[in-house]
């Protein structure tokens, strides 16, 4: 519930601060009095978007901060926390937005910065805002679909209709590619087995390249190998009478002086060493040999394994694919039955839950049109009567029905499509109607209506007033009104009027005690 609004240079107000109550909150004033202010500074504060010329003149900015009361609003918890907004329940959540001249805008939940996304939708959860203007919306496409649904609480038969009829989709794409597929089988197949004949007959092996380079650049360099191996172990050999007499010398030392130990035992393990490297170096230049064919049996070797690597990639893997592949074609048939049945399955499913949605809708229809009628009448339209028709649509992601309201708004006359021949005043009061209807399971704690009483005559915006003042039993109702009939039914009033200070026009907002209450609704009257 919206508890204080605070704004600052915003269209004419300079700055002042509104405090709004439980029940119904009535804001009059002369036209021009900055009404229009006041709802595009809650309009600001919920996250939409206004243009930079509501900031006041000679001010480079303008700012809104609301104060919510959100203790029972679970709904809009769980949407906080998602968005890692810190809050207590028990306390006001702030909202405020600013916006500059030079087209800057900020946005915060809380004293923490947050994108305009969230911000209009955490406003989306606080408050619903009814302009006169909203009747149009029954004019839109499936407008009438979602007020209906909405009403008939359809949620969980609409997600199981979308998710049966996205699946009976995939089906039916996979399905036709597999039978796509199959038409080209057999030439598929010819390319498949012709590679696999390809890469059998290769018989590579894993990690074979690189062991058949390693000997193919041994047999490439055996020459130099040779001659470098003989110098070594000329080298070596000569190496160990001179490393005999220098440890045997560094172990006559050590007597001498034991510190000298670890140099003994170096030049000991030295001479092993040299003896073992000596044994290597003999029996490597004791195989080496260069070998004709089997150097130009790698080189041929190497070559195929390139080709193929250019070909295929990795040649090992894809033989793997191409497997997996062909066993895939020569299954092909079973797949594509198994997948026409299971399409068959998941069709049946798709129209099951399509019927329970049209079924929810027509049992909804019944109780909603009869409803709406009710209220209609009790809104100075005593003939009138309303009719929901559900009929038979092409399948979309809402389902198998287009909706449509008819309207016969006086006795013996031929009902209208209200999306196509109804009337403002019609649409005015039928909107009413509604939102009014609906306001129970619209969780949304504060509601806002524009003048929603534009278009009808004194005697309905009486009884709008009282219906309204009815609902603010159950919701915080903000309702901006020219009919003193509506006015008079207020549980908080609020007036929007100017004054003209140091040749500046400047706007304020303040709450009505009783007598100017009484003043106000003679203002409105006329008197």
């Amino acid at each position: 519930m919206l508890k204080i609004l605070r704004i600052k240079n915003l269209v004419l107000i300079e700055e002042c601060e509104v405090e709004l109550r439980r029940g119904l909150n009535i804001l009059s004033g002369e036209t021009g009095s900055s009404k229009t202010a006041f709802l595009e500074a809650i309009a600001l504060v919920i996250g939409e978007r206004v243009d930079t010329s509501v900031i006041r003149h000679g001010e480079d900015k303008a700012s809104v901060e609301a104060a919510f009361e959100i203790e029972h609003e679970t709904i809009l918890h769980a949407a906080l926390e998602s968005a890692g907004i810190e809050f207590d329940p028990r306390e006001f959540l702030l909202l405020k937005r600013e916006i500059a001249r030079q087209g800057r805008s900020r946005a915060f939940i809380n004293c923490q910065m947050v994108p305009l996304s969230l911000l209009q939708k955490i406003g989306t959860l606080l408050v619903d805002n009814i302009s006169q203007h909203s009747h149009q919306e029954l004019r839109e496409l499936d407008q009438e679909r979602h007020l209906l649904d909405v009403f008939s609480n359809t949620q969980e038969e609409l997600s199981l209709f979308k998710e049966a009829w996205l699946k009976e989709k995939a089906l039916e794409e996979k399905l036709k590619h597999l039978t796509e597929e199959g038409a080209k089988r057999e030439r598929i197949l010819e390319t498949v087995n012709r590679e696999l004949t390809e890469l059998e007959n290769a018989a590579l092996q894993k990690g074979e390249e690189n062991s058949l380079f390693e000997e193919y650049n041994r047999l490439a360099n055996t020459q130099e190998l040779t001659e470098k191996c003989t110098l070594l172990q000329k080298g070596l050999h000569e190496m160990p009478a001179s490393l005999t007499r220098c440890s045997q010398l560094s172990l006559q030392l050590t007597t001498l002086d034991p510190s000298l130990q670890e140099g003994a035992t170096l030049l000991k393990e030295a001479l092993i060493a040299i003896k073992e490297t000596t044994h290597l170096v003999s029996t490597y230049l004791s195989r080496l040999e260069y070998n004709p064919a089997r150097f130009t049996f790698l080189e041929e070797r190497l070559k195929l394994i390139d080709q193929l690597k250019r070909k295929y990639g990795d040649p090992i893997e894809y033989l793997t694919e191409l497997h997996s592949k062909s066993e895939h074609l020569e299954n092909l048939d079973k797949e594509i039955e198994n997948l026409a049945l299971a399409l068959k399955i998941s069709q049946a499913a798709t129209q099951k839950y399509a019927n329970a949605l049209t079924d929810k809708r027509k049992e909804g229809a019944l109780l909603f049109e009869k409803l709406l009628t009710e209220e209609l009448r009790t809104l100075n339209m005593p003939d009138a009567s309303l009719y929901i028709q559900v009929e038979h649509h092409p399948r979309t992601l809402s389902g198998e029905d287009a909706v449509h309201f008819w309207l016969a708004p006086n006795k013996g006359e031929r009902p209208i499509a209200v999306k196509e021949h109804a009337s403002g005043g019609e649409l005015s009061r039928l909107l009413f109607a509604i939102k009014t209807s609906l306001a129970e399971k619209n969780s949304t704690a504060t509601l806002i209506f524009d003048e929603i009483d534009a278009n009808v005559g004194g005697k309905t915006a009486a009884i709008i007033g009282l219906k309204l003042r009815e609902l603010g039993k159950h919701r915080q109702v903000l309702c901006i009104t020219h009919f003193p009939q509506v006015a008079s039914s207020a549980d908080y009033h609020l007036r929007a009027h100017k004054e003209e200070r140091e040749g500046r026009t400047l706007a304020f907002i303040t709450p009505l005690d009783a007598q100017a209450k009484k003043r106000e609704l003679e203002r409105m009257l006329g008197k």
